[in-house]
């Protein structure tokens, strides 16, 4: 097996011909400028549990673990279609950054980190969101992922971020 490990977030791949690769995960990045301390933009991340108030592909959201929010911690989001992610929290650093790990999901993910991290600007906090995952499917996934799911997932992203934006800078 071969790690791939960054600060935040890692994954076991094997190194068989057949089975993923480091080539086959794909990642983007996209931040956004928000007009708040870091602080207050941490307080609304760091509450998982409520992420459907400000991400608008998201039905419904509830943390699933119990106690304080941290690494090991959980939560179920809820999409349209009856769709869902049961995601754990896997790297938590207060105030800075946190990476949600997909655990569970009836969507074509076979693994999937989604990485935030938070930067003091002179005008507010950038939030940058940067998924790292893998399709399943092989072959036929990375297809799915190059025709499709990418630029959906991107989209996907990047509302999320406006919501965020939208839910601190309206408060």
């Amino acid at each position: 097996m071969k790690r791939i490990v960054d600060q935040q977030r890692s994954f076991s791949v094997s190194t068989n011909q057949a089975a993923a690769t480091p080539e086959n995960l794909s990642e983007f990045e996209h931040s956004i400028l928000i007009e708040a301390p870091r602080k207050k933009v941490w307080s609304v991340l760091a509450d998982i549990g409520s992420i459907y108030e400000w991400n608008p592909g998201l039905e419904k959201s509830n943390q699933t673990s119990k106690g304080v929010v941290k690494k090991g911690s959980t939560r179920r989001c809820n999409l349209p279609g009856n769709h869902y992610l049961d995601e754990e929290v896997v790297f938590w650093q207060p105030g800075q950054a946190l990476t949600m790990r997909i655990i569970g999901t009836d969507l074509p993910f076979k693994k999937a980190d989604i990485r935030f991290t938070l930067t003091d600007h002179e005008q507010g906090t950038r939030v940058t969101v940067s998924p790292l995952y893998q399709l399943k499917f092989g072959a036929l996934g990375r297809l799915m992922d190059k025709l499709i799911v990418r630029k959906q997932y991107q989209k996907g992203m990047e509302n999320m971020l406006e919501g965020l934006k939208d839910k601190l800078q309206s408060v």
